[in-house]
């Protein structure tokens, strides 16, 4: 019942820390309204298309997660890349320098999991006993 449980919460999505990408959104607001209201003052509208260009892309690195853990494998979004657990020989704990979990790949490179923190270790341990050949966790 313990290993279900810890298998659940390792499954999902996960985004990046919050403290990245809320200084860059308070910055964009605040240039927001004041790019809007001097602007309105001037009567030119044009330039306003780039600020909700802007203002979608701070939404998408916010909303769209950028590790998904699913029973297939590991997938990075933003780096375009699927990981089969099959290809994954090795899970590193968190380190000091990186609070991300490391995954060793086959070739001998090593990946970092954005947004996994290390409570989630267990579980993905886990996951690659279950679904890849000869891990070693």
């Amino acid at each position: 019942m313990d290993s279900r449980l810890e298998l659940s919460k390792a499954l999902g999505r996960y985004r990046g820390p919050w403290f990245v990408v809320w200084p860059a959104t308070a910055l964009a607001a605040g240039w927001i309204f004041l790019e809007v209201t001097r602007l309105n003052r001037e009567d030119r509208w044009e330039p306003a298309i780039l600020l909700i260009f802007w203002v979608a892309f701070l939404a998408a690195v916010w909303l769209v997660p950028q590790t998904i853990i699913s029973t297939a494998g590991v997938r990075l979004i933003w780096r375009r890349r699927f990981v089969p657990w099959n290809e994954i020989e090795r899970i590193y704990p968190a380190g000091p320098g990186d609070p991300n979990i490391l995954v060793g790949l086959r070739g001998g490179k090593a990946l970092s999991l954005p947004g996994v923190k290390q409570n989630r270790l267990p579980g993905i341990l886990i996951l690659a006993r279950m679904h890849g050949p000869g891990h070693a966790g």
